[in-house]
């Protein structure tokens, strides 16, 4: 019955010639339940900082840079012009959305390869 319950395939004589066997209920074992790790920041990594709803809250140690220029030059001639916009508007969107002042890029250079 455990075997239809669990999905295991039924033992076979093939199985039990080599000692091989598959009990009837579930191994118990000791265990316990660990702390979530604390991590160091700051000078000397003394300033700590715990899990909380597992995850640790970046804000505190990551300090988040603006941008004021930046530009995209493509060099390989077989990137098409909307592949180029596309990855710049999602390049834009992903850095504001981690709060990063990030003006539209300066230009699109194409050089061809010859």
């Amino acid at each position: 019955m455990f075997y239809r319950k669990s999905g295991l395939a039924q033992p076979n004589n093939y199985a039990a010639e080599f000692g091989i066997s598959i009990a009837n209920n579930f191994e118990e074992i000791q265990g316990r339940i660990l702390n979530a790790p604390e991590l160091g920041y700051g000078p000397e990594y003394r300033t700590i900082t715990r899990v909380r709803d597992g995850v640790w809250n970046a804000s505190k140690f990551v300090k988040v840079p603006d941008v004021q220029q930046w530009a995209i030059f493509v060099v390989d001639g077989r990137t098409r012009p909307n592949d180029v916009a596309k990855f710049s508007d999602e390049l834009q969107k992903t850095a504001r959305d981690l709060g990063m002042n990030f003006p539209p890029h300066s230009a699109i250079r194409t050089y061809e390869q010859r």
